[in-house]
């Protein structure tokens, strides 16, 4: 086997590993499955424990090759499989298969930054390309490339001036609140701060709160988080703001405990959020006790979507609808 011969084999091959033995060149390839995945089980917040599937099952199979002079010759092979192997149709599945070209990655970073969801973009792509199989990676391949590229972008200094920028706004404030969480590597994942004059607001004005992750006007399209209400003069005020790096449970969860401790543990009497499955169950842990309501706006603003044939078909069930909305007279207690 030629060196060339050795390249294509690379390219080419589901398996991995290499090795320098004893001043010989020596390569290990070894299936995927290989070994025996350890027996952790994650721990979430609310006692639960989640189980990973298993993936590698133990498997024997591998193959070794040797370099003598400018050949590679097969010094152990072993053939035998413990489990069902991939067929070729689907073996661009595998993450040594799995890469992005460079029009691939152009197209993913101007979706991105015209606001688009990775979601959407793995769309996008699997249309461009004729179909999933031809695409060459997977959403989540997506997610991680978006995610390296947010991380290198805060790595610049941004995450360190607005570290140093809280600080010194609690140094002439005591009573302003921020908070970090890092990720596994011990990077910057989510924020939150608020001032005192929020603080302040909160206590008097705090019943009823919105709580909106819906805003993506960042140049990082981070999650914007605020947290809202309304005073006396039935003027909007703002009770705290985050960054999120995602939109998931866990984040979630984070924040509004977070948000929690910085409102002295004072919960509002009711809460207004979109109609999200992640945030609908990071509020029943944190605020079990509190009303929680979808937020009108954003129900509204899906209703087309749903109502379209029956506008057109019915002219007056438009406003008739829109009467039951906002001429419902409802109890005092039950909002």
């Amino acid at each position: 086997m030629t060196d060339q011969e050795m390249t294509d084999m690379h390219e080419h091959t589901n398996m991995i590993g290499s090795d320098d033995m004893l001043g010989k060149l020596v390569k290990r390839f070894f299936v995927l499955r290989r070994g025996l995945d350890p027996k952790k089980k994650l721990k979430k917040e609310n006692g639960s424990l989640i189980v990973h599937d298993q993936t590698r099952v133990g498997c024997k199979a591998l193959l070794y090759i040797k370099k003598s002079e400018d050949r590679w010759t097969v010094s152990r092979f072993v053939r035998d499989h413990n489990h069902e192997l991939f067929s070729p149709n689907s073996s661009h599945f595998l993450r040594v298969h799995r890469s992005k070209t460079k029009v691939q990655k152009k197209l993913i970073d101007v979706l991105d930054d015209s606001g688009i969801g990775p979601s959407k973009i793995a769309s996008v792509l699997c249309s461009e390309s004729g179909g999933v199989d031809n695409v060459g990676f997977s959403q989540q391949d997506v997610i991680n490339y978006l995610t390296v590229k947010r991380q290198k972008q805060l790595e610049n200094g941004d995450a360190q001036l607005m570290l140093s920028y809280f600080k010194n706004c609690q140094l002439k404030n005591p009573g302003f609140f921020y908070a970090f969480q890092m990720d596994a590597e011990g990077k910057l994942a989510n924020c939150f701060w608020v001032d005192s004059r929020s603080r302040m607001a909160y206590k008097y004005f705090g019943d009823v709160v919105t709580f909106d992750p819906t805003y993506l006007t960042n140049k990082y399209l981070m999650p914007f988080v605020p947290f809202t209400g309304v005073n006396h003069h039935q003027q909007s005020i703002l009770f705290g703001c985050a960054l999120l790096w995602d939109e998931t449970e866990e984040s979630f969860v984070w924040l509004l405990r977070t948000w929690l401790e910085a409102m002295d543990g004072v919960s509002p009497k009711t809460i207004i959020t979109d109609q999200d499955t992640s945030i609908s169950n990071a509020v029943a842990q944190v605020f079990p006790e509190v009303n929680h309501h979808y937020c009108m706006w954003h129900i509204q603003k899906k209703v087309p979507e749903y109502l379209n044939q029956i506008y057109h078909e019915h002219s007056e069930f438009k406003n008739q609808f829109q009467k039951c909305i906002r001429q419902t007279i409802e109890d005092r207690e039950d909002f």
